[in-house]
């Protein structure tokens, strides 16, 4: 399955069983109230500052909107739609919410000490300092002021206006292209997260839907925080793939048999000073890609630098073997295209360079030195001192092979 479909996969179900559960058990909803009440209270305000203190401002951005559209919802909008002020606050939140998700997206990784940051944090309290400063207004004055247009409601039942899906679509559609781009977990929130607003303020005179709504979204957004920990404490960030501490916690838990290969990328150090470090990194991720595609059930972790190791838990190394020639014969294979070290800054001329001359190529190779745990190597730290052994010994033969001692 795609990245891109993966990483919606499990927000989608929560909101699932969350929906079918608020329309199904509506009692067990009710038996919940107080909770559901309180949740957004407790969970944005904790997730906002976990994520300031990890510096990922577009989550602390999108936790303090969160927390300002909640606030505005249980203390102005729980009273009756018919009156001015309600209707007022309604619809400012509906044209609000939805812009100011697409403008976090945009510039949601902007410190909040620096001046753009400090003008996200601003409009993300924005609904809660128009719905205070409301009633300083001429509440007649600004009902008649407003189109005919935010009336005409989507049905009957509900006071969602047609003009406010001029809000909605063109931000769903800019968020979902911004998440296909680059598929992020926080992306995929941010689209889920409009579509429960909108189904939110569209049904907003069923009980406990607001509070219901934003539980939910509080729930994803730390859960999403939760994977950011985890992958800021396991996850190499170059490569996008497992580290050398998710390398060592899952040696913890392997049983009596296991096969460990060490992996080092040839003539890295040469091959650095030659094209440069933005290419060095480019190779990395290329290996990092090839080596996570490995077959038989094996595990790809970057153990550091140009280093990488694949874990085959409960396998013997003659297993193992084919498996590891296919990465190799993978990685030799393929050319990497390098950009001219000379090409131009303006579009125009860089689209008539590719036209005329295509983009130099290198390829690399990779030696693998191969490991099992057996009664001599008990110890994890030995299977991949003895992996490392076999590797020199696959240098010492010319490089691009798999060696097994």
């Amino acid at each position: 399955m795609p990245v891109f479909l993966t990483r919606l996969t499990f927000p989608f179900a929560v909101l699932m069983i969350g929906f079918a559960s608020f329309v199904r058990a509506p009692s067990l909803i009710n038996d919940f109230s107080v909770v559901l009440l309180w949740a957004p209270y407790v969970a944005l305000p904790l997730i906002a500052a976990v994520a300031l203190f990890l510096m990922h401002y577009a989550m602390m951005y999108t936790a303090v909107l969160l927390l300002a559209a909640y606030w505005v919802v249980q203390t102005y909008l729980q009273t009756a739609m018919a009156l001015e002020l309600t209707f007022i606050r309604y619809l400012m939140l509906n044209l609000l919410l939805p812009v100011l998700l697409v403008v976090i997206a945009v510039f949601g990784e902007k410190s909040p000490q620096t001046l753009s940051g400090k003008c996200v944090l601003l409009l993300c309290v924005l609904p809660m300092l128009l719905a205070l400063s409301i009633p300083l207004l001429n509440e007649h004055n600004v009902v008649a002021a407003i189109p005919e247009i935010f009336y005409r409601r989507i049905y009957a039942d509900s006071w969602l206006s047609l003009a406010a899906l001029s809000s909605y679509v063109p931000s769903i559609a800019f968020l979902g292209a911004f998440y296909w781009l680059l598929p992020t977990l926080l992306r995929g929130f941010w689209v889920y997260a409009l579509l429960v607003i909108f189904v939110l303020f569209l049904f907003f005179a069923e009980p406990l839907i607001s509070a219901f709504c934003f539980s939910i979204l509080s729930f994803l957004l730390l859960v999403i925080m939760v994977q950011e920990l985890f992958e800021l404490a396991y996850v190499d960030e170059l490569t996008n793939i497992p580290g050398r501490k998710a390398l060592e916690k899952q040696m913890t838990s392997l049983g009596r048999h296991y096969t460990l290969a060490m992996l080092d990328v040839d003539h890295f150090k040469k091959f650095n000073d030659t094209y440069g470090h933005d290419v060095g990194d480019q190779v990395l991720k290329m290996v990092a890609r090839k080596i996570n595609e490995v077959t038989g059930g094996g595990k790809a972790f970057r153990y550091g630098g140009e280093e990488f190791t694949i874990l085959f838990p409960s396998k013997d190394a003659n297993y193992a073997l084919p498996h590891l020639e296919l990465v190799r014969e993978s990685i030799a294979n393929y050319t990497l295209s390098l950009r001219d070290s000379d090409r131009p800054d303006d579009d125009k001329q860089g689209k008539q360079r590719r036209g005329a001359k295509q983009a130099n190529g290198v390829n690399v190779t990779i030696s693998i030195g191969v490991a099992e745990k057996s009664a001599d190597l008990s110890d994890s730290k030995e299977v991949i001192k003895q992996a490392d052994k076999a590797l020199y010994k696959a240098k010492e033969k010319g490089r691009n092979r798999v060696v097994k001692i």
